[in-house]
Formats: C-alpha cells, sequence, structure tokens
C-alpha cells in the first residue's frame, strides 16, 4: 500500500512524464514496428509471431533493467573509489 500511495503522491507533484520518456508510448511505438513487419496471414501463424515480438520486447527490457540495476548496484563502490581518488 506504501507503494501505491508514493507512486500516486509522486503523480500529483510531477504529473505525467512528456511522451518522448513515457514507457507507454515506447511500448506503443515498438508494437507499431513490430506489427509492420509481421508477415504471417493465418491467425495461428499471426499469433505466434506476435508472441514472438512479444517475447523479444519481454526479454530485451528485462536484459535492460538487469543492466541498468547492476551499473546501480556499482555506484557505492565507483564513489568510494572517486572520492579515495580526490583525497589521497
Amino acid at each position: 500500500m506504501l507503494i501505491v500511495t508514493l507512486t500516486l503522491l509522486l503523480d500529483l507533484i510531477f504529473g505525467e512524464p512528456p511522451v518522448r520518456f513515457h514507457a507507454v508510448v515506447w511500448m506503443g511505438d515498438y508494437l507499431k514496428f513490430a506489427r509492420s513487419r509481421w508477415r504471417a496471414s493465418s491467425p495461428k501463424t499471426q499469433l505466434l509471431e506476435g508472441g514472438g515480438w512479444w517475447l523479444l520486447g519481454a526479454i530485451s527490457v528485462f536484459g535492460l533493467a538487469l543492466m541498468v540495476s547492476n551499473l546501480l548496484r556499482l555506484l557505492p563502490s565507483l564513489a568510494r573509489g572517486i572520492w579515495h581518488g580526490f583525497t589521497a
């Protein structure tokens, strides 16, 4: 419940992000891109192709999130290294 309250509070304070930074807009752009490349004609192959594009998008977002998470985990040690470099 705390996360929902915090999210609503941040939304009230800052409002919606600009379109170029909005995740839902990015998702729509990706889906338009994927749909423009579909070659399937039967419902079964359309389902398989659409599922493949969805899976590719999900794996890409997961990979990006994992990479950012690992980089953020390094920040404290990087900051310590920079600080020690300045104070040496």
